[in-house]
C-alpha cells in the first residue's frame, strides 16, 4: 500500500473549510478528504471556471467507476495469476505506443526510449543504481586537460545474435548518433581513432565539461551501443523492427506499435537477470491497465493518475509506488520569438505563470505528490538554484495582460500536451481561460509529438516535459540554447552566457555563471514550469522488486534486477 505523505508537504493550511469538508473524524492522510479541501480552494481562486472543471472532472470519476465496477467484480481480493503465464515472465504496460523508433539506440530523443534501451541495449558508460560506471568499457580515462578519453572495452563480449564487440561497432555507432545532443557531439570532437580492436580514443577540439553529463547519464545516448555489420546490412528501418543489442534481454518477439517479447541473455556480461522473460506491451488505457495488475494480467502499469492512483492504493495486494523521477513539466511558448504573437511579450508570459495553480494540478494528477517547481532544471541535478514558486494570482495576471494590451485575454492558438497527459492539459486550459485566454487542445502520439517538436514545426504553446539526467547545463541546452533540439526562442543574452559556462573548467566559476543564467531565464518567464514528476505505478503482487533504482528515471531500470516473489 502506499505510504502516507505529511500535512504539511500536501495540504497547505485552510482556515475556513465549508461544512462539507468539516469532519473531525477524518485525516489529513484521507485522499477523499484531503482532496476536498484542495478543490474548495481551487473553487475560490476559479470561480466559475473552476466549478465547469469539477463538474467535468465528477464526470470523468463517474465514468470511471462504472469501467472499474465492470472490468473488476472482485475488487475486494486480487484476482489469481493467469495461468498462461511462466512464473519468470514479467507483463509490463506502458503508457506510451510502442514506435520501433524506440529500439534504436543511435536516434534516442528523450528519456521515454530508455524505458526500452535498459533492457535490450547496453552502453560504454550505463547510470544504474551504483551510479554512472563503465558497463562495455572495463576502463575510462581521460587526458590531463579533459581533450583525449580513451575507452577500453571489456573482451569477449558479443552481441545478442553472436557478433563479437570491437571498437569499430563503437566507433559506428558513435559516429552513426543522431539522437539529442548529437549536435553538440559532432562540432567538439575532433576525432574517433581505434588503435586495436578493445580501444576507442575520442578527442575533443577543446575542452568539454558536459562529456561526461552527456554521455553517462540518460542526458543522451552517446555511448550505447549497436551492431556496425547487422545495423548496416538491415538499415535503419530494419533494425528498428529486428533489433539486437548487448543488453540483458534479447528480443524473442516484437509486434511493432504493440508488444515486444523480450527473453533473458544468458551470456550477458553484468549482473544475471532475474526473470527469464519480460513482456512490454502498449498500454495506455488507465483504467484497463489498473484493472489488469488487478487480475494478474500485468505486472507493472505506469501513469496511475489521479483517481487511477486513489483507486490502485485501496487495492489488496497491489502496491502504488511514487516515483520520485527527474521529469519537469513546463509549458513552452513556441511563438515568443514571433514578435506580432502575445506570447512574445514579457508580461503575457509572467502573467500565466500566475494563473498556474501548480498545487491544484499536481492534485490532479499526482494526488499531491508531484512538488511545484518554477525551473526546469530539478534540484537533485548539479548547478541548480532554487527559485521562488508563484502563487496563483489572477488579479495580478489579469493587471500584467491590460499592461500588455490584452485586458481581455486572447487566442493563444494550440496548447500541445505530450501524450497522455490529456487531463493536465485540460486543467491548464481552465486556467488560462480564468484570464480569457483560449487554447485549443490538440493530441498527439508521443513519438509524433516528439518528431515535430524537434523539427520545430509547432505553434502555439506546448505542455511539454523532459525527463534526462545530466546536469544543469545539459538541461538548459536542450531548450534555452539556441542551438538546442528543443529550442524555439533564442535570445543572445542566454546564449553567450551559455557558452561562456560551456568551456569553463573552474567548477566555481562554472556554477556562478549556470546559477546567473537560471535566474536570467527566470525572470524573462521564458517558459512556465509547473511540478516535478513524481511518476505513479502501479506493482501487482507477484512484484518482489519493481527495480525504480536509477535515479530520477521514469521507468525500470535496470532491468536485470526486476524480480519477481
Amino acid at each position: 500500500m502506499r505510504a502516507s505523505l505529511q500535512c504539511r508537504q500536501v495540504l497547505p493550511r485552510v482556515d475556513a473549510p465549508s461544512l462539507a469538508c468539516r469532519d473531525p473524524s477524518r485525516t489529513c492522510n484521507d485522499r477523499s478528504y484531503r482532496s476536498c479541501r484542495v478543490r474548495e480552494r481551487v473553487r475560490e481562486r476559479r470561480g466559475r471556471v473552476w466549478k465547469q472543471w469539477e463538474d467535468t472532472m465528477r464526470l470523468r470519476k463517474f465514468l470511471f467507476a462504472a469501467a472499474l465496477s465492470v472490468a473488476l467484480p472482485a475488487i475486494a481480493g486480487v484476482g489469481s495469476v493467469s495461468p498462461a503465464h511462466a512464473e519468470s515472465t514479467v507483463n509490463i504496460g506502458l503508457p506510451f505506443q510502442l514506435s520501433p523508433r524506440y529500439f534504436d539506440p543511435t536516434e534516442t530523443a528523450n528519456g521515454t526510449y530508455f524505458a526500452i534501451l535498459y533492457a535490450v541495449h547496453d552502453a560504454l558508460v550505463r547510470l544504474d543504481d551504483q551510479g554512472a560506471r563503465p558497463s562495455l568499457a572495463e576502463s575510462v580515462t581521460s587526458n590531463a586537460d579533459l581533450t583525449e578519453i580513451t575507452y577500453r572495452l571489456r573482451p569477449g563480449l558479443t552481441f545478442h545474435n553472436g557478433d563479437p564487440l570491437t571498437a569499430d561497432d563503437v566507433r559506428f555507432s558513435l559516429e552513426h548518433y543522431s539522437g539529442t545532443s548529437a549536435d553538440a557531439f559532432k562540432s567538439r570532437i575532433a576525432a574517433i581513432e581505434t588503435p586495436d580492436e578493445l580501444t576507442v580514443v575520442v578527442r575533443l577540439h577543446s575542452p568539454w565539461p558536459d562529456y561526461a553529463a552527456l554521455s553517462g547519464t540518460t542526458a543522451s545516448a552517446f555511448g550505447w551501443i549497436v551492431p556496425k555489420a547487422y545495423y548496416e546490412k538491415l538499415g535503419a528501418e530494419g533494425f528498428m523492427n529486428a533489433p539486437v543489442g548487448l543488453g540483458p534481454f534479447m528480443v524473442e518477439k516484437i509486434d511493432p506499435g504493440r508488444e515486444v517479447v523480450l527473453k533473458r541473455f544468458d551470456n550477458y556480461h553484468g549482473r544475471k537477470p532475474l526473470v527469464d522473460r519480460i513482456v512490454m506491451r502498449t498500454a495506455t488505457d488507465g483504467a484497463q491497465s489498473l484493472a489488469q495488475v488487478n487480475t494478474g494480467e500485468l505486472d507493472v502499469a505506469y501513469n496511475m493518475l489521479g483517481e487511477l492512483g486513489v483507486a490502485a492504493s485501496k487495492m489488496d495486494g497491489v502496491t502504488l509506488y511514487e516515483n520520485p523521477t527527474y521529469t519537469t513539466f513546463f509549458l513552452k511558448f513556441f511563438d515568443a520569438a514571433d514578435p506580432d504573437s502575445p506570447w512574445s511579450r514579457k508580461e503575457v508570459r509572467q502573467a500565466v505563470n500566475l494563473l498556474l495553480d501548480r498545487e491544484a494540478i499536481s492534485m490532479i494528477e499526482t494526488n499531491g505528490a508531484s512538488p511545484a517547481t518554477q525551473s526546469i532544471v530539478p534540484s537533485k541535478l548539479p548547478y541548480a538554484v532554487e527559485l521562488p514558486v508563484s502563487k496563483p494570482d489572477l488579479e495580478q495576471a489579469r493587471k500584467l495582460l491590460a499592461e500588455a494590451g490584452y485586458p481581455d485575454g486572447f487566442d493563444g492558438g494550440k496548447l500541445v500536451p505530450i501524450a497522455p497527459y490529456w487531463r493536465m492539459a485540460e486543467a491548464v486550459a481552465a486556467m488560462l481561460d480564468a484570464a480569457g485566454i483560449k487554447v485549443e487542445i490538440q493530441k498527439m502520439e508521443r513519438a509524433v509529438f516528439y518528431q515535430k517538436l524537434a523539427d520545430k514545426e509547432m505553434t502555439g504553446v506546448c505542455l511539454c516535459a523532459d525527463g534526462t539526467m545530466g546536469n544543469a547545463s545539459t538541461r538548459l541546452g536542450r531548450h534555452v540554447y539556441s542551438k538546442g533540439v528543443h529550442n524555439y526562442a533564442p535570445v543572445p543574452e542566454f546564449d553567450a552566457l551559455y557558452e561562456a559556462q560551456l568551456v569553463e573548467i573552474d567548477e566555481a566559476k562554472r556554477a556562478e555563471m549556470l546559477a546567473e543564467l537560471q535566474r536570467k531565464v527566470y525572470d524573462m518567464a521564458y517558459d512556465a514550469p509547473i511540478f516535478n514528476l513524481a511518476l505513479p505505478a502501479a506493482i501487482g503482487p507477484r512484484v518482489k522488486n519493481a527495480a525504480f533504482l536509477v535515479p530520477g528515471n521514469a521507468y525500470i531500470a535496470p532491468v536485470e534486477l526486476l524480480e519477481l516473489k
